[in-house]
């Protein structure tokens, strides 16, 4: 696995016990402009995954020094420092020696993703479906693998990915009840770690055999974009991993897919009020009052069953 730092100076819960069967590992590579400084909210991303450190580690690959503010931590938060143009040189080595691609083409690829990365960082976001075969080296003890946001607080994991998520589907991914459409989320999709599955991004034309191509229109929209002084502030021919990638899990036969409601805030639809307690996350109808939050807090002791019999209600 990669080389990276981790503290456990803040006690896991459930006695830093491990999950038997299954484990997940969630990908989420940073990149910034000015560096690898962290946004604000990136604390509490970290602070809210060790709560559910019996199931999930998050590994963070990023580019310079990543700190976070004093006291927060989570071991199974592994924040692993690359060298500058380290992201661009994994994804080309990787993805250029999974493409057949050679001498002249490699260098390509890793130059133009490594000018896009530096340039445009949520460009890193476009090519999430290739996680599996990007970090294949790091997932190895895992029996799953996804992908994330940063802007996301997680609740105490174990209370509500299912048994049978794990056992019966090839990918699992979490919504927040917008029904008019399904597809994988960007915020939680995850992948049984194999073979067949991690293969599933060279379905996508951009992803693979049209990789440099889309790459080379990339660099002249920036080119251009820089030319005209919006490179910063212009759209990106960016291409959601959403789309594409959704399409061709769907229309895979034999793949096993689920989408179930699980985000319980997302793009401001959803009413009542949320309650972060030791490490768990509750959406309550109405404002509670403080017996009844005493209650809940009673309620939201960690999650050391092995069981994982779903969602708390």
């Amino acid at each position: 696995g990669p080389t990276a730092s981790a503290s456990s100076a803040a006690a896991e819960p459930c006695g830093g016990v491990r999950h038997r069967e299954f484990r997940i590992a969630m990908v989420l590579p940073w990149m910034d402009r000015d560096g690898a400084k962290a946004p604000a909210w990136f604390s509490h991303l970290v602070a809210s995954a060790s709560a559910s450190a019996s199931l999930v580690d998050w590994y963070v690959p990023h580019e310079g020094s990543l700190s976070l503010p004093r006291g927060v931590r989570a071991p199974n938060v592994k924040l692993v420092e690359l060298r500058r143009g380290g992201l661009a040189r994994l994804f080309a080595a990787r993805l250029g020696g999974a493409l057949g691609l050679g001498g002249g083409e490699a260098r390509t690829l890793e130059k133009r993703l490594r000018a896009l990365f530096e340039a445009w960082p949520r460009l890193v976001a476009e090519y999430k479906p290739t996680f599996g075969e990007v970090f294949s080296a790091w997932l190895q003890n895992y029996t799953h693998w996804g992908y994330t946001d940063l802007d996301v607080i997680y609740g105490a994991l174990p209370r509500f990915v299912q048994r049978s998520e794990l056992t019966d589907f090839d990918l699992f991914s979490y919504s927040f009840g917008d029904a008019e459409a399904v597809y994988l989320r960007g915020q939680w999709t995850v992948h049984r770690n194999g073979p067949t599955v991690n293969g599933l991004w060279r379905g996508c034309a951009h992803l693979a055999a049209g990789l440099l191509d889309e790459l080379g229109k990339k660099e002249a929209h920036l080119r251009r974009m820089e030319a005209a002084g919006s490179a910063s502030t212009g759209h990106k021919r960016f291409i959601s991993a959403e789309g594409c990638y959704s399409h061709v899990a769907a229309h895979t036969a034999g793949l096993r897919i689920k989408v179930a409601t699980k985000q319980f805030v997302g793009m401001g639809r959803e009413s009542g009020q949320i309650y972060a307690l030791r490490g768990t996350v509750w959406r309550c109808e109405r404002q509670l009052q403080a017996a009844e939050l005493a209650s809940l807090a009673a309620a939201s002791a960690p999650e050391c069953s092995t069981r994982l019999a779903g969602v708390h209600t």
